[in-house]
């Protein structure tokens, strides 16, 4: 985020004429349209949230959090805490004290930390900033306290009263008040720090060192970088990094940290779509989602023994598992077993094959049947002994095992044996039923099942209950091509675009069923583990009920799955693109789950002010609002157009571009009233609309891909949309001031002025080369005044430059400027009427200013607008 810090100015005119009466104007309106969630705190039963524009404050309950009030700061409000029953929230280089009074907040007063703020924490009596130029501290009654870095500091941690700070190189600065302890030695080029439950994480957005014990010494790396964190219990810990990925992890044993859970943020919209900040409250877990919104997931059936451990041992190709044991194939090659713990979790025993990459087939009475390209083996466990190794004529694509025969179905389509009792078996095909080519092998005990995908689309299901496929099958025909196979002594199960299909072979006729919820997605994997069925899909494992046909539970994997494997008592196994996954579906513990998103934000990006109305465009849409009575604008229509670039507004009438050329009049209320297309030929751009004098001018480039790029901009008639006239160049900024209108070109690189007396025809009066860096025109009793890293004030005859202002700072960002009641109205990155966020766009119009920026509206009048009897609702 965020953008900069704008304020507005007001100055009287600079002409050497009579004083101007002082610019008087009064706050009307000021309301937010857009929280971006930065940053959280919790204290007892309130949630305090830095919301960009400001901070919300909530009352925790047991759903939705409710808002109980709601303060808009000066910058961008990116960090608050809690300490002492007050809140300080940091905006920009300001700290600003809060409290709660009732439903509103207070601001008690502020702190200047002298330097733009990047991280906010609490340690001991003191709140603690990382600036751009060191540390700050201040005390409950703002004595602050400087370490004077002379250098960037990112982010900072405390524990206790140790802060640590990371400036982005390898070492973790240390500090008790003022007095500088050892550093700490990272992996990483630290731009983040924090702690937790003892631990410090320092993270440079790609991995993360953990440092742990009494002297912090560092444990282990965990791969992904980790920038917000909150404590659950015991090891247990929520983390985040510059992404939308929320994980929990157990650290236990930092070297290899197991992962419990991982779910990822739906944006919203707008441009901050990751989290930064996490909270834990009683049985809630607060994710601060920036534009996403305010996510709120139940923890209450989170607890040990977790029904998911999630390991990164690398990119594996297929698993395959006993009662006791779990294999794994890794893409980089090679194969590993690891032996189940009492509480479900996997300990590394054994690997091999490191120069081979690997499939992984059954797991049955301590052996292992893998293949890699055309080469099947037979593996004797735990000793991981090759017994024997069958060759074939293409590579393996899945294989089964009976006693010592294996049947293995190739690439080809074709299905062959051999007999595991050599240690050079040689392959014989076998002649399957039917004589198509199969599609997908499984086996399971002594029956194993194939499936052929005919030429009509449909799918022919083969089970052989005597584990032999050269006997006569039992055979079932269904709708739809086979994505997966599997099978158990009676069952065989496989997934279509129907769903997932349940043949039953022990019934007679066989009986076909359908699973509940299974076309949710396209199933990749499944396995019959006892009476459950195991089916996954990408990132999600499904729990189906075999007797009832349920789905009885879903869990989220960490990973894309590429296989999977369960027992018949239903520990379950999965490969994923990142590791392996253990699985309990009969664990009574629950993963988090989503409660609620708190969003529903705008992102408007002008606004242009029409004679009592108001329009907002965000890009995609135009919202129309009433301004006529004071107070809040009252929403009176969305408007949607096809290709929409950007729109203007006169007193009368809304005007659309699109990105085809098309302009569209419309009413006040949005309501099209005509529409035409501006025609230059081929290899033409449309590029911006604005009014002088109430006729549209609409801004083309042409020739850019072909002879060179010119801009034009086309006069048009407001009542039929027709062209009548054509101005070199594109216009940049454009104002009207009585028959006088003063316009801003590039291509070329001129300010002009025009006679528009007859609005469909402007009259040259005079032109100059424009300033560098010329941006924003504005005209008010006789003068033109320029933005151009500086305020230039011109004859509005000549053009001449008459006064030339330099703010104490200089002038820049939103190229903006406007001239109502004979005051000026334009940006700077400071001062006195600082706004929330960046200012977007300003309009004036009856009266009154109307001030956009990132996060909210902002009205000011200098004029009594009527006051309705009874207010409508606002939108």
């Amino acid at each position: 985020m965020c953008g900069r810090v704008t304020a507005t100015l007001f100055l009287s005119l600079l002409v050497a004429a009579p004083a101007f009466p002082q610019c008087s104007y009064q706050r009307e309106h000021s309301g937010a349209y857009r929280a971006s969630y930065l940053d959280l705190a919790v204290s007892g039963p309130e949630l305090w949230a830095a919301t960009g524009y400001g901070v919300r404050l909530f009352e925790r309950t047991a759903e939705r959090p409710a808002v109980i009030g709601t303060i808009l700061l000066p910058g961008v409000t990116r960090f608050v805490r809690i300490l002492d029953g007050l809140a300080y929230a940091a905006s920009n280089s300001t700290i600003h004290v809060l409290r709660r009074n009732g439903s509103t907040l207070e601001v008690v007063r502020t702190h200047d930390a002298g330097a733009t703020i990047n991280d906010l924490e609490v340690t001991g009596s003191s709140i603690v900033a990382a600036t751009t130029s060191g540390i700050i501290s201040f005390d409950a009654t703002g004595r602050s306290q400087l370490i004077p870095l002379g250098r960037n500091v990112f982010s900072i941690a405390t524990i206790g009263d140790v802060i640590y700070a990371a400036d982005g190189d390898t070492t973790i600065e240390s500090y008790v008040a003022d007095t500088a302890l050892p550093a700490l030695t990272s992996s990483v080029r630290a731009t983040s720090v924090a702690a937790v439950n003892g631990r410090l994480l320092a993270s440079d957005g790609r991995s993360t060192d953990v440092f742990l014990g009494a002297t912090l010494a560092r444990g282990g790396t965990i791969p992904y970088g980790i920038t917000s964190v909150a404590a659950m219990s015991g090891d247990v810990v929520f983390v985040a990094g510059n992404d939308r990925e929320v994980r929990a992890l157990d650290l236990r044993v930092v070297e290899t940290p197991v992962e419990l859970f991982e779910s990822e943020l739906i944006p919203t919209g707008g441009s901050i779509n990751r989290v930064s900040a996490l909270a834990v409250a009683g049985d809630r877990l607060y994710v601060a989602g920036g534009d996403a919104g305010l996510g709120i997931l139940d923890l209450a059936g989170f607890t040990a023994p977790f029904p998911l451990l999630a390991y990164r041992t690398g990119a594996a190709t297929s698993v395959a598992t006993d009662e006791e044991t779990v294999f794994v194939a890794y893409a980089a090659g090679g194969i590993s077993g690891l032996r189940r713990s009492s509480n479900g979790g996997l300990l590394l025993e054994r690997s091999w094959a490191m120069e081979s990459v690997h499939l992984l087939h059954q797991a049955r009475d301590r052996f292992l049947l893998s293949s890699s390209g055309t080469a099947l083996t037979y593996w004797a466990l735990p000793s991981a002994t090759a017994v024997s190794t069958a060759t074939f004529r293409a590579p393996v694509r899945a294989a089964v095992r009976r006693g010592l025969a294996a049947y293995a179905l190739l690439d080809d389509g074709t299905l062959w044996s051999a007999d595991l009792a050599a240690q050079t078996p040689t392959p014989a095909q076998v002649t399957a039923a039917g004589g198509g080519r199969l599609r997908l092998l499984a086996g399971a005990g002594d029956s194993i099942a194939s499936a052929e995908v005919a030429d009509d689309g449909t799918t022919i299901i083969r089970f052989y209950g005597n584990g032999d496929p050269a006997t006569a099958p039992a055979t079932v025909s269904v709708a739809g091509a086979a994505t997966t196979l599997a099978v158990d002594a009676s069952r065989v199960a496989l997934f279509t675009f129907a769903g997932i299909i349940v043949i039953d072979f022990s019934a007679t006729p066989e009986r076909v069923s359908v699973l509940e919820d299974s076309k949710t997605a396209i199933v990749t994997g499944l396995v019959i583990a006892g009476s459950d069925l195991v089916a996954v899909s990408s990132q999600t494992a499904r729990i189906y009920d075999l007797a009832s046909g349920r789905l009885e539970r879903t869990f989220l994997l960490p990973a894309e799955a590429s296989g999977v494997d369960a027992t018949a008592q239903g520990n379950a196994a999965v490969a994923t693109s990142e590791g392996v996954v253990a699985l309990n579906p009969r664990a009574s513990s629950l993963q988090p789950s989503a409660v609620a998103t708190i969003a529903g934000n705008e992102y408007y990006r002008k606004a242009a002010a029409g004679r009592h109305r108001l329009y907002f465009f965000d890009g995609a849409s135009i919202d129309v609002f009433d301004t006529y009575f004071a107070g809040t604008p009252q929403f009176l229509a969305a408007v949607t157009l096809p290709g929409v670039i950007d729109i203007a507004a006169s007193g009368e009438h809304l005007y659309t571009l699109s990105n085809t050329g098309t302009v569209t009049q419309l009413s006040p209320g949005g309501q099209p009233i005509r529409s035409a297309t501006v025609s230059q030929g081929p290899d033409v751009q449309p590029l911006s609309i604005a009014t002088a004098a109430g006729a549209p001018w609409v801004s083309i480039s042409t020739g850019c891909l072909t002879t060179g790029c010119e801009k034009r901009t086309l006069v048009l008639d407001p009542v039929t949309l027709t062209q009548t006239a054509t101005l070199t160049g594109g216009v940049v900024d454009v104002t009207t001031s009585g028959t006088r209108t003063y316009a801003i070109f590039d291509l070329p690189d001129e300010t002009r002025a025009y006679d528009t007396a007859d609005p469909l025809h402007p009259s040259p009066i005079a032109s100059r080369t424009s300033e560098p860096g010329s941006a924003a025109i504005a005209s008010a009793a006789g003068t033109v005044l320029v933005l151009a890293g500086k305020l230039l004030v011109l004859d509005p005859l000549t053009l001449q430059t008459s006064v030339e202002a330099s703010p104490a700072t200089t002038i820049r960002g939103t190229p903006d400027i406007l001239v109502d009641a004979n005051c000026i109205l334009v940006s700077l990155p400071s001062g006195p009427a600082t706004l929330p966020g960046s200012l977007r766009s300003m309009a004036a119009a009856g009266g009154r200013l109307f001030l956009l920026t990132d996060y909210m509206l902002e009205i000011l009048s200098r004029t009594a607008a009527p006051t309705p009897n009874r207010r409508r609702a606002a939108r």
